[in-house]
């Protein structure tokens, strides 16, 4: 199993928070009908809540913390890198802290897909204090997930 946050055809972390797809979605008349938008985003509160509620049982997140829409990002990644998927990855829109899709499904001339380039040059992607973190993040906590899992198999 591979535990992922986001991919090319779903929104970034940050975008999902602040539920930016939902609204952009909507304004490109991407929804079938016009209660749709106001359906996803009572389903995303929902989602939010749980996410919120499995980062509280983790000890990852505070009742007392509200977090910004791209701070979730760190958060996020710590509760996929304690996951016990085989593989856990990363998003590079996250690392970077995007907020517009690569890609919205559903769309041919509405939205320029494939187009988006990420904000920060690649070559310096490694130097971006985003991405230090979720790597720092991941070194720790799947370093420590592989030392459980392999006391667990002997």
């Amino acid at each position: 199993a591979v535990a992922v946050a986001s991919n090319h055809d779903l929104p970034t972390v940050p975008a999902w928070w602040s539920s930016l797809d939902i609204e952009l979605r909507d304004r490109l008349k991407l929804y079938p009908d016009a209660n749709e938008a106001a359906y996803q985003a009572k389903l995303r509160q929902r989602d939010q809540a749980q996410l919120k509620r499995a980062l509280e049982k983790e000890g990852l997140l505070t009742k007392s913390l509200n977090p910004q829409p791209d701070e979730w990002v760190p958060l996020v990644y710590a509760y996929l890198a304690r996951s016990n998927s085989f593989a856990a990855l990363v998003q590079l829109a996250d690392l970077t802290k995007e907020v517009d899709p690569v890609n919205l499904p559903g769309s041919t001339d509405q939205y320029p897909n494939w187009r988006r380039k990420l904000s920060v040059a690649i070559e310096e992607l490694l130097d971006n204090p985003s991405a230090k973190e979720v790597i720092e993040i991941f070194t720790e906590e799947r370093g420590a997930h592989r030392a459980v899992l392999e006391k667990s198999t002997h």
